[in-house]
């Protein structure tokens, strides 16, 4: 589902990096539910849902049902469920890259960026 308004990627961006305990202890179980399910540590099972319904992303009918389905409902509790959720992830994702950077840095690792590009499988 494509957003009707423009979201402010940057408010949401810095209200993922925000989050207070017990939402960071929610995206973690989410994120553990998403692994038994096969899915990628690193997702969401929202975030997972909204590629499976993206026809360009996936084209398995049955994924692309089950992804629409799941971002409907979860667009009746929170509008753009599925966007905002993507959002969170990146968000996440690029301060944990940050931050494992910063420490291979400081333990005296050359970090050079690494393109996983398409090759990388997620589900």
């Amino acid at each position: 589902m494509s957003a009707e308004q423009p979201i402010d990627v940057s408010a949401y961006t810095k209200r993922a990096l925000a989050e207070r305990y017990f939402h960071r202890i929610w995206v973690g179980f989410d994120q553990f539910v998403n692994v038994l399910g096969g899915g990628s540590p690193d997702d969401t099972i929202s975030s997972r849902m909204q590629r499976w319904q993206l026809k360009a992303l996936d084209p398995n009918p049955v994924k692309r049902a089950i992804g629409k389905g799941m971002c409907t409902w979860l667009g009746w509790i929170q509008k753009n469920h599925d966007i905002l959720a993507n959002i969170g992830d990146r968000a996440r994702a690029q301060a944990e890259e940050r931050r494992t950077s910063e420490t291979l840095a400081a333990s005296g690792v050359q970090v050079t960026k690494v393109d996983v590009g398409s090759k990388e499988k997620t589900q």
